[in-house]
């Protein structure tokens, strides 16, 4: 459910939100990492993601990617001030690309050579 674990009464392990973010963003790596070893994925602040937003298709999918093209991205992961059911890997956020706020970031990511 969460990034982490499926259990609500240990998402404080893994994830900050308004029961345990004191209203602030924080510096990574304080809490657990998921299974593949990645801090923050749930709490935090929201991630924008490369997808476009968009609807999925009907059936079941792993790693959907949306819509190829659009006019807002997709964003995920909630934030330290939102309740801690948003922050659900399934959740997932609109905006345009020129949004900003003080709960939304982003992810760098790299391949390893």
């Amino acid at each position: 459910v969460w990034a982490g674990t499926t259990i609500k009464s240990e998402l404080t392990n893994y994830a900050w939100y308004p029961e345990n973010g004191s209203s602030k963003t924080h510096e990574v790596k304080k809490k657990l990492p998921n299974g593949y070893g990645l801090y923050d994925m749930s709490g935090n602040v929201w991630e924008w993601c490369l997808d476009w937003y968009g609807k999925y298709a009907g059936e079941d999918a792993i790693d959907p990617t949306g819509a190829g093209s659009g006019t807002s991205k997709a964003f995920r992961g909630g934030c330290y001030s939102i309740f801690d059911f948003y922050c659900r890997v399934s959740s997932r956020y609109v905006n345009p690309p020129s949004y900003s706020n003080k709960t939304l970031g982003l992810r760098l990511v790299r391949t390893v050579q």
